[in-house]
């Protein structure tokens, strides 16, 4: 069985990193109350420069932090299991090369195989994964192309729109990642 699984929020977790960074770049104070990546999000967006700090926020976790991200929970399970069942898996993420404001200029891309790397996905031990396996999309279109390229029959990723693009392959199978009866 052929499975593709996003990385950004799917397999690797953010949530106490961006509030981490936020602190360490002084893009908030200690006395910030809120809670998740979302609210930061928002937080930020009504200050001046918001957006502009929000995309700084952002190179710097998938970037320079990214090495601080944790595993999304029950993700070593599944891939263990899958790798015991000798399920093919691919990774393909819509990342792109740079981080928006980032004047150190390091790869999002190369600190996402790092994290990997770190983590034992190549490991044929633990993950088994090739790092031929892993694709980045600089478009939410070519994210959905490759997709269809490795004929994958499951694919896995926490952003609904990734599934409602025009050109999803009909014989996909989605599963919609961190979606339950209650807030997601």
């Amino acid at each position: 069985m052929k499975i593709g699984i996003d990385f950004d929020n799917t397999i690797a977790s953010y949530d106490t990193l961006f509030h981490e960074v936020a602190l360490r770049e002084n893009f908030i104070s200690r006395r910030w109350s809120g809670c998740g990546k979302t609210e930061l999000r928002n937080y930020l967006r009504t200050q001046p420069d918001g957006e502009k700090t929000w995309m700084k926020l952002q190179g710097l976790v998938y970037g320079k932090y990214m090495l601080g991200a944790k595993l999304m929970f029950g993700v070593a399970n599944f891939f263990l299991s899958c790798n015991v069942r000798e399920h093919k898996i691919f990774i393909v993420s819509h990342k792109t090369e740079y981080g928006h404001f980032d004047p150190e200029n390091i790869s999002l891309r190369s600190e996402a195989l790092k994290w990997m790397q770190a983590k034992h996905f190549f490991d044929p031990e633990y993950f088994g994964l090739q790092k031929e396996d892993v694709f980045f999309a600089e478009t939410r279109e070519e994210k959905v192309k490759i997709i269809d390229y490795l004929k994958c029959g499951w694919f896995i990723d926490d952003l609904p729109e990734v599934f409602v693009e025009s050109d999803f392959p009909s014989g996909t199978r989605k599963i919609l990642f961190g979606v339950s009866g209650g807030k997601n």
